[in-house]
């Protein structure tokens, strides 16, 4: 289910049309999940319960493909986009671009924007990136021990 998903939402965000086998999978796990739910009572209204008569963990996949189906045919289709990546990675997450203008480009900003970011950062600076850590024989900030070397605990006299 998880391959036909990506097969899916990656021809779509590519403006492709979707693999026919992995379509039919979709629609197949789509019409086992419609029929096993129920309406319950919950707080001051009701809230979709997941049945499954044959008690197998199958039933998990009903939800996933009623929200994937609820995607394929809503206006936010057209949102859907997968990530660049940043320079020298390729990321390939999708995601819905739920910003004002469009303009998401990233899966997230603390990843891959972020690793963006500081590419274009470095190149405007003429200098290429650095690592988090120094480069070996380097010697690190005071107080940080060496690499591969932990810190000694505490004295006992220093706790108190």
């Amino acid at each position: 289910m998880q391959e036909a998903l990506r097969d899916v939402f990656s021809a779509e965000a590519a403006g492709a049309t979707p693999p026919a086998a992995e379509l039919a999978r979709l629609n197949t796990e789509l019409a086992r999940a419609m029929v096993p739910v129920r309406l319950v009572p919950a707080g001051g209204g009701f809230q979709p319960e997941w049945m499954d008569p044959r008690d197998d963990l199958g039933w998990m996949l009903g939800p996933v493909a009623r929200s994937a189906g609820d995607l394929l045919v809503s206006p936010e289709l057209g949102r859907l986009k997968e990530c660049r990546g940043s320079p020298g990675r390729s990321c390939g997450f999708l995601f819905v671009d739920q910003t004002r203008n469009h303009s998401r480009r990233s899966c997230s900003g603390a990843t891959c924007g972020n690793r963006t970011r500081l590419h274009r950062h470095y190149a405007r600076a003429g200098r290429p990136p650095r690592g988090d850590h120094p480069a070996p024989g380097r010697p690190r900030a005071p107080g940080y021990p060496e690499q591969g070397k932990r810190r000694p605990p505490p004295a006992a006299e220093e706790w108190t």
